[in-house]
C-alpha cells in the first residue's frame, strides 16, 4: 500500500504496447514534461518468462499527480497518442492510499501466491507449535514446498545442482526469507554450509534454541530434490537465539 503525504493524488495508469525498447522511456518523458512524478512502474508478466519481443504486454504506471499540469484522464490520452501505446487507461482514479488490487492474483514462478507479513507468519508458526505440541511436524510438513519449488525452478530453468541451489537460495531471498549464501559446499559429499541474515523466522522471535523450523524444512526437502539423496539440515546458529546469523549445514542422511 502507498499512501501520500500531500493529499489525494496517487493514481495508476494501464498501458498496452508492444514488448520493444523505448515504451517506459516515452512514458516517462510524457510524464516528467507534465511535472508528473512516477513512483512505481510495474510489469504484467504472468508466467516467469519474459515476453517475446513485438507481442502486447500491460505495463502498469503508479503516478503522483500533486504539481501535475493536467489531470490524470489527459495523462492517460497522451500516454495514448504515443506511437508505441496501443492503449492507456485509468484503473485506480486519484486518491490518498493506493493499493494494487488491480494485479490480483499475485504470481510467483507463473503461479498464484500470497504475501504474509512476517510477524503475522511468526504468529501464525508459534500458534501451530503450541498446538501439535513439537515443532518437528512442522519441519516435515515444510519439506514437500521446498521439494516442489526447487522441482519448479529446475523445470523453467533445466539448471542443476549448485546452480540450481544458488538459483534456489535467490529466489528465497527475493520473497523474502531472508539474505542467503551458500557458503559452502562439495559436490562430492553433497554436503555444505548456509548462512541467512535477517531471517524472516528469525525477526520478531527470541529463544534458547533455534527458531528456523519451517525454513530448515524448506531447505532440506529442496536440497533433497536438487542433489538426489535424502539431505537432513540442521540449524547450528540462530539469529532468534542470539548469534549474528543462522547457520544451517547439510548433509545426506547417514
Amino acid at each position: 500500500m502507498l499512501v501520500s503525504r500531500t493529499g489525494e493524488n496517487l493514481c495508476m495508469i494501464v498501458v498496452k504496447s508492444r514488448n520493444i525498447p523505448g515504451v517506459w522511456a516515452e512514458v516517462c518523458r510524457v510524464a516528467a514534461e507534465n511535472d508528473v512524478n512516477i513512483i512505481t512502474i510495474i510489469p504484467t508478466y504472468a508466467e516467469p518468462h519474459i515476453p517475446e519481443r513485438g507481442i502486447s504486454v500491460l505495463t502498469r504506471f503508479v503516478f503522483e499527480m500533486a504539481t501535475s499540469k493536467i489531470d490524470v484522464e489527459e495523462l492517460a490520452k497522451r500516454i495514448r497518442e504515443l506511437p508505441i501505446a496501443e492503449d492507456a487507461w485509468v484503473a485506480i482514479s486519484p486518491r490518498k492510499y493506493l493499493v494494487d488490487s488491480i494485479s490480483f492474483p499475485t504470481t510467483s514462478l507463473g503461479e498464484p501466491a500470497v504475501i504474509l507479513p512476517i510477524r503475522g507468519f511468526a504468529e501464525l508458526e508459534e500458534g501451530i507449535k503450541r498446538l501439535l505440541k513439537a515443532t518437528v511436524s512442522i519441519r516435515l510438513a515444510a519439506r514437500k514446498p521446498g521439494k516442489m519449488l526447487i522441482k519448479k525452478i529446475a523445470d523453467i530453468t533445466e539448471l542443476s545442482g549448485e546452480e540450481l541451489i544458488r538459483l534456489f537460495l535467490g529466489i528465497l531471498q527475493a520473497t523474502g526469507w531472508g539474505r542467503f549464501s551458500l557458503s559452502e559446499f562439495d559436490t562430492e559429499s553433497c554436503s555444505g554450509r548456509i548462512i541467512v541474515e535477517e531471517s524472516a523466522e528469525a525477526r520478531y522471535r527470541r529463544s534458547e534454541e533455534p527458531v528456523c523450523v519451517f525454513l530448515r524444512g524448506i531447505l532440506e526437502g529442496a536440497l533433497t530434490e536438487a542433489l538426489g539423496v535424502e539431505i537432513r539440515v540442521k540449524e547450528h546458529t540462530c539469529a532468534g537465539a542470539g548469534a549474528a546469523h543462522c547457520e544451517f549445514h547439510f548433509a545426506p542422511r547417514s
